[in-house]
Order: C-alpha cells, then sequence, then structure tokens
C-alpha cells in the first residue's frame, strides 16, 4: 500500500521551459553566445544547473568560471521564474484527490530555494516535504528521496516516485522505490523505456487508476 507520492517538478508538475529557455538565452547573449531553442533546451533538463549551463555554452567550466556564470543564470531565473510557468493540465485537479489519502513531495535538481520558492507560489499547503538541491546531493542520488522517506517515516516500499526523465527514473531505482515516468513533460517515450520504470502514463488523472490497480491492490 502506497502512502507516499514523490514528484519530480521541472517536466512532471510544471511546464517550466520557457522560463528557463529565456534565462539561459538571457545568460548566453549576455556573454556573447549564441542562442538556444526550447526544444535545445529541453533535452538539457534535468541533470541540475551546471550540465545545463556547460551543454548550453558548449564548453566546460573551472570551478571559478562556472561560479560566475551561474550566478548570473541564477539571477535572471529568480526574475523570470514564474512568467510563463503553469501546472500542466490535470496536475492541480489530480494533487488536489491525491491529497486526501496520501502524503505528497516534491524532490527537484533545481536549487532549493527556487524549488520552495515555486511551490509556496503554484502549489500553497499542497506538500508536506519539498526538497530541491543544495544542500543535498542532486538526482540520481537517492539522498533527497532517502531523506523524504526518512521524515516522513514512511518506507520505501510505501512510496511511489513520479518523473519524466531518465534522471528521475534511476533515482527512483538508486533509492528502492517504485517509478512511474510521465509522458507529457521534457522526454518522449522512446527516450526512456530502456530504463524500465514501472509504468508510463500520458495525463494526469491516469495516475489514479493506476494507483488502483497496480500499487494498491
Amino acid at each position: 500500500m502506497k502512502k507516499l507520492i514523490i514528484f519530480d517538478l521541472d517536466g512532471t508538475l510544471l511546464d517550466t521551459l520557457t522560463d528557463i529557455t529565456n534565462s539561459v538565452n538571457d545568460t548566453l547573449k549576455h556573454y556573447g553566445k549564441s542562442l538556444r531553442t526550447e526544444e535545445e533546451i529541453k533535452y538539457l533538463l534535468g541533470f541540475g544547473p551546471q550540465h545545463l549551463i556547460e551543454k548550453s555554452f558548449d564548453k566546460s567550466f573551472s570551478e571559478e568560471e562556472f561560479k560566475e556564470v551561474y550566478k548570473f543564470y541564477d539571477e535572471r531565473y529568480a526574475l523570470n521564474q514564474n512568467i510563463f510557468t503553469k501546472p500542466y493540465s490535470g496536475i492541480i485537479e489530480l494533487l488536489n484527490i491525491l491529497k486526501k489519502d496520501y502524503l505528497l513531495a516534491v524532490c527537484s535538481n533545481k536549487q532549493d530555494h527556487l524549488t520552495k520558492s515555486l511551490i509556496k507560489t503554484v502549489f500553497p499547503n499542497l506538500f508536506s516535504v519539498v526538497v530541491g538541491a543544495n544542500p543535498y546531493q542532486r538526482k540520481p542520488n537517492p539522498e533527497m528521496p532517502n531523506y523524504i522517506m526518512e521524515k516522513l517515516n514512511v518506507t520505501p516500499k510505501e512510496t511511489l516516485f513520479i518523473g519524466d526523465t531518465s534522471v528521475d527514473i534511476k533515482t527512483a531505482l538508486n533509492a528502492k522505490i517504485d517509478v512511474v515516468a510521465v509522458l507529457w513533460g521534457f522526454r518522449k517515450k522512446a527516450d526512456l523505456v530502456a530504463f524500465n520504470p514501472n509504468a508510463f502514463i500520458k495525463e494526469p488523472l491516469e495516475l489514479l487508476e493506476l494507483l488502483k490497480k497496480r500499487f494498491n491492490n
């Protein structure tokens, strides 16, 4: 019987692609680099900010270089993060239904302060625990889901992870919890099949039937 459902943020709960792309492009423009399309940025998401910035710039940075560039990006994204960002269709309805029977949490590779800020603004009072990277290790390291389970006194067997990338699937496997891959986010099914999630869903409300038939029988 599942008691806790942990959600990824970007590409799972929220469509953040336009605001992230605009912030990356503000940063690229500031440093005189070519801009990126949303389609390019989409496939760079899920691995954390250093991967996003280095791949967008198409170069590796020294630690000091990255700190400088990331500081600019972080400031731009803090300004842009909630301009075009919105919940995917059906997400708020799903969360309100799930909240009646399950503990809900968020686990994101986005910086912790930005993760908490977005959740507080878009989904007030829906989640028991919200964590992002720094001070925690980024996914696929299982530190964040393990912290959530420990804080809520729930076992891996009682937990389900919901995400849209291979990083989310690997995180769940590393934490020894079941995982459902969503197909409305930043990856296609063909990108995820090889990672063997427990199930795929195409629409948020499909999770309700899946919980009833597969995970809580």
